[in-house]
């Protein structure tokens, strides 16, 4: 039956018995309630609760209007069973509820086939059963955070984008102990300071707070991804770790001439942030023109994407310095990188690796690390450090130098290695015995 217009006001229950149109607006007045059965609800304009009812059976709700519809509650959450959306311009449901632990409950369904839906300073929460599908060629997806029951080991997907970008998030979790329950997982970007849960980092144009990133502030994707355990829920990691899929959008993400290839993820989180370590967890994953992965996390909190200030590059092969498939920027074992360790750097020599010298380098403000178990031949070629830059070698790692000058400190303009600091056998948890420093002729240590 087409109505132009329906207004629901009084006190009792109105329960149509058979589908309705609406060609404009729904409007469900205070103390009135609107229950459906099994039959369907088409809207083309807003949906307005004014502190009424809506109890939804198992009936489908289809909004397809041409310009933006929005779905606005009072107070409370509103409640879907099959959930459909064909507007291109689609849903803005940011003022369901009078609290951002108010939101959209969908119990079987939702279909984004066209059109997302906006809940920012709220949330769309999808029922253990239910599901999400995104078909056709321009499928929408969620504006704000998501939330959705994860069962351990079942990997989730969370189709969230902001705005009109799709950037959505996929984890998958090690180990057998923990709980399963809902996630918020939302999508966001990092501007000004923001007073939601789901936007901790912001960023002034000239760096993020709050600080410790460690990653270029230029060249970085300005998104934050936050997940985290909505009030009152059930899930915990226990003592498994996640792997965390993180997309953005190429070339609109790619700022001031970023290289994906040197892209790192920080998790902030226990008001700090969690950098790639070298000896383990976490680390960088794969890495596309479009997406980051994140391995090996161990704690739930807000995640960046983005260069660092000082790339990383790990021996991944024997061989020449120039040879960019000797490095990775993931890690030790992580695909070959696309060009080898220059300008501003981190460097680690290591995982049982040597690495050779052929020609004079020069870092600036770098940090060049000979790991245990790593190799350095250094031939009677030179690799100087401008600036603040640091040379570590520790335990049982090798230093091949072939320099009749032996070691200087910079800048004297002598010896193979010519560093402002430089760290001899050096010991963390991993390594216990002694460094090699191979002498090919006479030299001397200054």
């Amino acid at each position: 039956n087409p109505f132009y217009q329906v207004l629901i006001a009084g006190q009792g229950i109105i329960q149509p018995n058979v589908n309705i149109y609406i060609g404009n607006d729904l409007k469900i007045e205070a103390s009135a309630e609107l229950k459906m059965s099994s039959n369907t609800m088409t809207l083309l304009g807003n949906w307005y609760n004014a502190g009424g009812k809506f109890t939804p059976g198992t009936s489908s709700v289809y909004f397809k209007g041409t310009s933006l519809q929005n779905i606005s509650k009072t107070s409370g959450s509103e409640t879907s069973y099959n959930f459909f959306i064909n507007n291109g311009t689609g849903i803005n449901a940011s003022a369901v509820g009078a609290n951002n632990n108010e939101g959209v409950f969908v119990n079987n369904q939702i279909d984004l086939t066209q059109g997302n839906i906006n809940v920012r300073g709220h949330f769309l929460r999808v029922e253990p059963s239910a599901t999400i599908i995104r078909g056709g060629p321009t499928p929408g997806h969620v504006d704000g955070p998501l939330r959705k029951y994860v069962n351990l080991d079942s990997p989730p997907i969370f189709e969230v984008g902001n705005g009109v970008d799709y950037t959505p998030v996929s984890m998958t979790f090690t180990g057998s102990d923990g709980t399963n329950g809902f996630l918020s997982v939302s999508s966001n970007t990092v501007t000004a300071a923001s007073n939601l849960p789901e936007m901790p980092i912001s960023f002034n144009g000239a760096s993020f707070s709050p600080s410790g990133s460690n990653l270029h502030p230029d060249k970085s994707v300005l998104r934050q991804w936050t997940v985290r355990i909505p009030p009152s829920g059930t899930f915990t990691l226990g003592t498994r770790k996640y792997n965390v899929k993180l997309s953005f959008i190429n070339p609109k993400d790619i700022r001031n001439g970023a290289q994906t290839n040197y892209f790192e993820g920080r998790l902030y989180a226990n008001s700090r942030y969690y950098e790639p370590y070298r000896f383990g967890y976490p680390k960088v994953g794969e890495i596309t023109s479009n997406s980051l992965v994140y391995q090996g996390l161990s704690y739930l909190g807000t995640l960046l994407v983005g260069e660092s200030k000082r790339g990383a590059f790990y021996s991944i092969a024997d061989g020449n310095w120039n040879n960019p498939s000797s490095w990775s920027t993931q890690g030790y074992g992580g695909a070959p990188s696309s060009t080898f360790p220059t300008g501003t750097c981190k460097v680690y020599i290591g995982d049982g690796k040597t690495i050779t010298l052929t020609a004079d380098r020069e870092l600036v403000n770098s940090v060049v690390t000979i790991d245990s178990s790593g190799r350095f031949m250094m031939q009677n070629y030179v690799l100087s450090g401008a600036g603040s830059s640091t040379f570590y070698l520790f335990h049982e790692a090798t230093l091949g130098i072939g320099n009749a000058n032996g070691i200087t400190t910079a800048p004297t303009a002598s010896g193979n290695l010519q560093f402002a600091e430089r760290n001899y056998n050096k010991g963390d948890d991993y390594v216990r015995t002694t460094a090699v420093i191979l002498f090919i002729q006479a030299l001397a240590i200054r």
